[in-house]
């Protein structure tokens, strides 16, 4: 009786790893779920399930099989010697205020007329720049080549990244110079903002905001550079373990759970549109990126970063759509 007791439980063993073994093998993109991985939280801010065409050929999706996931170790709170030689790189002198803030620790100030205004947060590594004495010129041609050349060439000038910092750029018009500026087109600006967005071993990193990033400059219409704004919060490391990244075939069975982001450049919001508003996407290009979906968020994970014009009603503008790269 005890041996056919022993001789069960083994069988309902072998089963049960069996069973295991063949849901893996099935189901590859498990080994994500089975490794405690959950895929980025995209938000969802108009509903669509209409007509996308792909206007790219499928030689051209070529994006690495695997990749890690990133990892952001939160970097020590900024102390005053490291606050000094910041300071110190921008030619302030050490003559400088401090004071305790609930919710950005001890910071900084330097105010200096020959140079300009520096404010350093301890807890969150911010630092804002405002220079006194930029360029100004009258012969500034307003482009966007030039706008990135000038915001590039200034941080370049001022020493405060790293050597090893790679930057991907993208400038927005802004209606003003408060923080409640809207977005608008080149022409129309008063303000032009260059955001500088991180690059990982050639990828680029993103947010759910694409306007936010840790690096911003704030140039006006003569070229000189008003403002900067740049936070090192965070140490980024890859995982050793590598995930499967969606290949072509997965991408356009997929192609249904894009979420739009962006449209005609921030001018128009994707939740102020309604799904029977918009009648095609035309998707134009593909590239890949890591996310950082929150403020808060620790890991960054690959997604698809999707150029594409979208028809509402009459008209067509461009548009940017995200994707979970996984499978």
């Amino acid at each position: 009786m005890k041996n056919k007791i022993i001789l069960i439980i083994c069988l309902i063993t072998l089963l049960s790893v069996f069973i295991i073994f063949y849901l893996i093998k099935k189901n590859p993109s498990s080994e994500v779920a089975l490794q405690g991985v959950v895929k980025p939280n995209i938000p969802s801010y108009v509903y669509y399930d209409g007509l996308i065409d792909v206007n790219f050929k499928k030689t051209e999706f070529n994006f690495p099989s695997k990749l890690p996931i990133l990892k952001l170790s939160k970097l020590a709170e900024m102390n005053q010697v490291e606050a000094l030689k910041i300071a110190e790189n921008l030619g302030f002198d050490e003559d400088f205020l401090t004071f305790d803030d609930s919710e950005f620790g001890k910071t900084y100030l330097w105010n200096k007329k020959e140079i300009g205004s520096l404010i350093l947060y301890s807890k969150s590594n911010n630092i804002v720049f405002t220079p006194y004495n930029s360029k100004n010129t009258s012969d500034f041609e307003i482009s966007e080549a030039n706008i990135k050349r000038a915001a590039t060439n200034y941080l370049d000038s001022i020493n405060i990244l790293d050597k090893n910092t790679q930057l991907i750029t993208s400038v927005y018009g802004l209606s003003t110079e408060d923080e409640s500026s809207n977005i608008v087109n080149l022409n129309e600006a008063v303000v032009f903002k260059v955001v500088f967005s991180l690059n990982i071993d050639g990828i680029n990193i993103v947010t759910v905001n694409p306007y936010e990033s840790l690096i911003s400059v704030y140039i006006n219409k003569s070229g000189q550079i008003i403002k900067v704004e740049y936070s090192k919060t965070y140490e980024i490391n890859p995982t050793e373990q590598e995930y499967e990244i969606k290949n072509y075939d997965d991408f356009i069975t997929s192609i249904k759970e894009i979420k739009i982001i962006n449209i005609d450049d921030g001018k128009i919001l994707p939740q102020d549109i309604k799904t029977e508003d918009i009648k095609n996407l035309n998707i134009t290009d593909i590239k890949i990126s890591y996310l950082k979906e929150s403020y808060k968020a620790d890991i960054l994970q690959p997604i698809f970063v999707i150029t594409a014009q979208i028809s509402l009603k009459t008209n067509k503008y461009n548009g940017i759509l995200y994707l979970s790269a996984f499978k």
